[in-house]
């Protein structure tokens, strides 16, 4: 939008230097046509007064050859009006060629005058433009700074979204790290399982908790060894969001029951949800239910 107006206002000033020189070049057209105006009356003037003084030279020699013919007393009378004739002659002559040079040299300081006006205009025009070209650059240095921000930011979004997968990856390896760390030092029986409750890893503790051995585990899904697992329908560790830390019945592959407290934590890693059972203890047998050794448990 300021780029448009400012190109508005360049092409107004553009136009009103047009308009100066053209008055420019019409009045020096104008003072040329007066100075050929005026050097030609300069100029028939001087051919009228020419032809005049030749005419009275002629007519004059003739009077005062007439003169000395017939009378030489009168011819040296008339000696001093012929050079009073001459004089007035010659003055005319020289008034004529003075009015002319006069009338050149005002036309030639009318000629400066127009030259030095034309000058002021194109000067100040020059001015104008260059002020206008400066308010340009320095909204074309206002539109370069944001368009250098905006591509800063385009930059900074896509360098962002290709190092997104990779901190994503790192992130990812750091919790597979933290998980076989936890499977190889744990002295509690941790599970993995996936999406659809099938063991995938599982400690020797938790091996020897299920009954089974870690070539066979594949087979088994978490709900095999959750005895009481209808019990936890309405807060299934398996299909929920949040952490939970519940006690339960585990019965082994062999049929002998044990009760431990689990820990369930979803989505450990992408597609993986981690089991850990602590305090694991025998099933015993009481009046209010079964009880561990940390305490009664219904």
């Amino acid at each position: 939008m300021e780029t448009t107006k400012f190109r508005s206002q360049l092409s107004i000033a553009m136009e009103q230097v047009f308009l100066w020189l053209l008055r420019a070049e019409h009045a020096l057209a104008t003072w040329r046509n007066m100075l050929h105006r005026a050097t030609a009356k300069s100029e028939d003037f001087l051919i009228k007064l020419r032809a005049i003084s030749r005419e009275a030279a002629i007519f004059t020699k003739t009077k005062i050859n007439a003169i000395q013919f017939h009378l030489s007393s009168a011819s040296k009378r008339l000696a001093v009006p012929v050079r009073r004739a001459r004089n007035t002659a010659g003055r005319l002559a020289r008034g004529a060629v003075d009015t002319a040079r006069r009338v050149s040299l005002e036309t030639r300081n009318d000629m400066d005058k127009l030259q030095s006006a034309s000058r002021n205009a194109a000067v100040f025009a020059g001015a104008q433009i260059a002020k206008v070209g400066s308010n340009v650059s320095d909204t074309t240095k206002q539109i370069g700074g944001r368009i250098h921000v905006a591509q800063s930011n385009v930059t900074g979004f896509v360098k962002s979204a290709v190092d997104e997968p990779r901190r994503r990856r790192a992130a990812r390896r750091a919790k597979e790290d933290e998980l076989h760390h936890l499977l190889s030092s744990s002295l509690d029986a941790i599970v993995v399982t996936d999406v659809n409750r099938r063991l995938v890893e599982a400690n020797p503790r938790a091996l020897e908790l299920f009954g089974i051995s870690e070539f066979n585990m594949k087979y088994f899904t978490i709900d095999t060894f959750l005895a009481r697992y209808e019990a936890l329908r309405n807060a299934s560790p398996v299909s929920s969001k949040e952490e939970i830390h519940r006690w339960c019945r585990i019965r082994r592959l062999d049929g002998a029951l044990r009760v431990a407290e689990c820990h369930f934590v979803p989505e450990v890693v992408a597609r993986r949800h981690l089991f850990e059972f602590l305090h694991i203890a025998p099933y015993k047998i009481t009046p209010f239910g079964f009880a561990a050794r940390n305490g009664t448990h219904n």
